[in-house]
Order: C-alpha cells, then sequence, then structure tokens
C-alpha cells in the first residue's frame, strides 16, 4: 500500500503530516543557494536548514534554499490567490514530501482556500499538476530519495481544520459537542481566512456543511505585516524588505532598526491584530447573518487564529482555539484520505 501524505501549501507557511506521524513545517518560500556556506562554518553556525537539491523528472536539477533560508537570502512568498497560477508551488510540495523522507510512490492530499476549491477547474488544475509529480530530493547532503504522486485528493481548507477538531473531539470522549448543533470554523491563515458553517445534515446524522455560508476572506497575519511594513516606510522614508518586519518579529525581539530609528513592531503588530479582529467578526456577521448567533461552537484554526487567539477569542460567547491549529488541516486532509483514497469517488476531489 502507498504511504499517504498531506501537505497544505499555505501561503505563509507549507506544513505537511505523514501517515507515521512525522510532520514539518516551514516558510513557504524557496531561493537558489548561493556560496558555499564556508563563513558560517567559520564562526560555527554552518549551514541553515533547508537546503535542498531538487531534481524534478524532466527539468534541471535545483540547489534551493527552502524556508527560512531562503527568506533570509531574498526569496518572497508568491501571492497569487490562485494555486494554479502560484510559482514554486511544485518545489514546495517536493521540498515537503523530502523532509517527510518519501520515498516511492505515494498518495498525495493537498489543500485550497474555500473560495477557490469552490472552483470545479480550479481544483481539477490543482489535480492535474500535482499527480504524476516525480523526482529526486536530497536533503542537507543526505542521499537522494525518488517520489512519485500517483494520486492526488484535493480539499477544502476549514473543512480539514473541523474534520481534526471532530476526530480530537471523539477520540477524548465528548464529540457530541462539535458533531451536533451548528458549528462554525474560522480558518486564519497567512495570506487567506477561510469560514465554513455545519449544519445538522437532513437524516438528523452529524454535521454538514452549508456551501452558501462557506467561503473565504483575502484577510491574514500577511497583510498585518505589510501594513507595518509601509507604517514604518511612510515614517522614515525608506523602502524596506517585504519580509523584513516578519524577520523582525522572530529573530530581532519585536525590534526594527530602521537607519538608526528602532520601530517596536511588535506593539504595532498588536494594535493591527485587533482591527484585523474587527473587520473577520464583521465579515462573519454579514456572511452567516442571524446564525451567527445560533452557533453551538465558533472554532479558530489555522497560524493565524493562534497569533491573533487574544484578540479573536472575544468574537462570540463559545469561541475555542483548535488544538494544534498550525496543522490542523493538514491532520484533517489525512483523516479524509482514510476514507477517499480507497476509492476514485467523488471523482471531483
Amino acid at each position: 500500500m502507498n504511504r499517504q501524505l498531506a501537505v497544505d501549501v499555505g501561503y505563509g507557511y507549507t506544513k505537511a503530516v505523514s501517515d507515521d506521524g512525522h510532520r514539518i513545517c516551514f516558510p513557504s518560500a524557496v531561493a537558489p543557494v548561493r556560496g558555499s556556506g564556508d563563513l558560517g562554518v567559520v564562526i560555527g553556525s554552518g549551514d541553515p536548514p533547508y537546503r535542498i537539491e531538487l531534481h524534478a523528472s524532466g527539468q534541471e536539477v535545483e540547489r534551493l534554499w527552502v524556508g527560512e533560508a531562503a527568506l533570509v537570502a531574498g526569496a518572497t512568498r508568491s501571492w497569487n490567490t490562485e494555486a494554479s497560477g502560484r510559482t514554486d508551488y511544485e518545489r514546495l510540495v517536493l521540498a515537503a514530501l523530502a523532509l517527510l523522507q518519501a520515498e516511492g510512490p505515494i498518495e498525495l492530499l493537498v489543500g485550497l482556500p474555500m473560495t477557490i476549491w469552490l472552483q470545479k477547474a480550479e481544483r481539477r488544475q490543482t489535480r492535474e499538476r500535482l499527480r504524476g509529480l516525480s523526482g529526486f530530493a536530497a536533503v542537507d547532503g543526505e542521499a537522494p530519495r525518488y517520489v512519485e504522486v500517483q494520486r492526488c485528493r484535493v480539499l477544502p481548507q476549514a473543512l480539514g481544520a473541523y474534520v481534526a477538531a471532530l476526530h480530537e473531539a471523539l477520540a477524548q470522549g465528548n464529540g457530541d459537542r462539535l458533531a451536533h448543533g451548528m458549528v462554525g470554523v474560522l480558518d486564519l491563515g497567512y495570506r487567506t481566512c477561510d469560514y465554513t458553517l455545519l449544519v445538522s445534515a437532513p437524516n438528523g446524522e452529524g454535521l454538514v456543511p452549508s456551501e452558501a455560508h462557506c467561503g473565504s476572506l483575502d484577510r491574514g497575519v500577511g497583510g498585518l505585516y505589510q501594513n507595518i511594513r509601509q507604517q514604518i516606510e511612510h515614517a522614515c522614508g525608506r523602502m524596506l524588505p517585504p519580509a523584513a518586519v516578519e524577520e523582525a518579529l522572530q529573530l530581532y525581539r519585536g525590534r526594527l532598526v530602521v537607519h538608526g530609528v528602532e520601530y517596536h513592531v511588535d506593539e504595532m503588530l498588536k494594535v493591527e491584530q485587533s482591527a484585523l479582529a474587527f473587520t473577520v467578526g464583521a465579515e462573519l456577521r454579514r456572511a452567516w447573518g442571524e446564525r451567527f448567533e445560533l452557533l453551538h461552537v465558533l472554532l479558530v484554526s489555522g497560524g493565524g487564529g493562534l497569533a491573533c487567539w487574544d484578540q479573536l477569542r472575544t468574537l462570540h460567547p463559545r469561541t475555542e482555539l483548535q488544538k494544534d491549529s498550525l496543522f490542523a488541516n493538514a491532520v484533517g486532509f489525512q483523516y479524509f484520505g482514510a476514507t477517499l483514497l480507497d476509492s476514485e469517488k467523488p471523482a471531483n476531489l
């Protein structure tokens, strides 16, 4: 039986989980390797992870920095809303498979933002783009492994998060709160915010998504970083690298120094997070109408959901932060796959 792997290629971060429980996460960025890395060895740091050699079938061998190392090397993330137009999509998938130590034929599950997934042509193009993807990959000097995607399913984000939460609740013996009543899911990521409303099935057994109340917002934590960068550029009269604010938050304790002036971007971020939570709450009330007040649970998921939890927790009296929210969609895709990959139906996945 082929291995089954789920890869959530987010606009900010690529998350992936394998059928043996292994998982990885890295920024969705790639850049060509330049230099030898010898300078890093001199001061004892060595090469940053990950350096990957990819040899996708029919293409030239590429030596790439992936993730944080790529951002340091000056890479920028793809910002195209459609997967079929995103640059480096296949590279990110192959890199994720390599980091999961996949080898040989595999069955792949990926996701799309809800609004994009609802376009049949888009998910078909994504599936066809990935099915048959193959090549050799070597991570950080290890021996190369050959991997081939024999089957691919394209699933909706946010719904994957719900399935992961439901399985977790059932395992703990309190699944009723997510299996009955009306449940809303808010999946906030780097670029998009997906939302799903689940209502009782016609036969009364379990919940089903109400398609008329599912969609995506072009909102995410990446937009907050852009807003802060633009504010600083306006204040100092200088252009900043696209990843300057994110790097300051992750590497420099929330401080960004521009031409000798220090900006506290961590404090600026709190203001932007509050504004984002207000906007998202207003959009949910618009999308769900009176049903917003009837929710049994509002489940918050995604890396952005975790980052903005203090601001989002007040959206509804029954708002919950999903456990392991960063990997929620990928984990949910794995649960989907346990059933879907036994059959070629439904074919439109």
